[in-house]
């Protein structure tokens, strides 16, 4: 059910009132403070590799960031709600999600940590020897992504899929795939994705009668 009640078949998701600047100024604001930390962590996890249990626990739910548990959930939303439109709206938001994190990756092209130049190296995207494509984590929006949207169908678990989002965020870092910043960042982008990607799909298919308030 969604927000206990839950809209009627083939209805688009109830998009919370959302305060952009605070969300925006919170989500940018994470990320500018992890960049000066993102050498130290990097260099420290990778200088305690005997810290094993580090890396088991934080990288165990790296599913939730996988393209394979989508299969899982769009079969749970069209079991539960039986229409093809709702399965259709979610592949659309989990496109959308994928659409801006690869953008952003072409367009940034920051070198992995396992590429051994530091936080600070930029590339382009095809630079040769360089898998400059760490900025964002495309692993920590699609698991904030659905977390999301999940907390949306299942509101009364919504902090436990949040929760479940950022452990698969930070188990990036753990792993030394990304930089602190690129998984927070990461992150923010998955639950812009959602939120936005729900606003464009109420302009255009939801009917004028039952649009909320604009958002504030």
């Amino acid at each position: 059910m969604l927000f206990g009640t839950g809209p009627a078949k083939g209805a688009i998701l109830p998009l919370p009132r959302i305060r952009w600047s605070y969300f925006l100024g919170f989500w940018f604001g994470l990320t500018l403070l992890a960049f000066p930390m993102d050498d130290a962590i990097t260099n420290w996890i990778h200088a305690h590799p005997h810290l094993r249990f580090i890396h088991e626990v934080f990288t165990f739910p790296d599913f939730f960031g996988g393209f394979s548990i989508h299969l899982l959930t769009l079969g749970i939303v069209i079991a539960l709600r039986r229409d093809l439109k709702e399965a259709l709206f979610y592949i659309a938001l989990m496109g959308w999600q994928a659409l801006l994190s690869e953008a952003l990756k072409h367009s940034i092209g920051r070198a992995r940590p396992d590429d051994a130049l530091g936080a600070s190296a930029f590339f382009h995207y095809r630079h040769p020897g360089v898998h400059a494509n760490s900025f964002p984590s495309g692993d920590a929006t699609s698991a904030m992504a659905l977390a999301t949207l999940l907390g949306l169908y299942f509101p009364a678990g919504r902090w436990f899929f949040w929760f479940l989002g950022a452990w698969t965020a930070f188990g990036r870092v753990a792993a030394e795939k990304h930089f602190l910043s690129d998984a927070i960042f990461g992150a923010g982008l998955g639950v812009f994705a959602i939120w936005s990607g729900l606003a464009i799909l109420r302009r255009f298919f939801a009917p004028r009668t039952t649009l909320e308030p604009g958002l504030v």
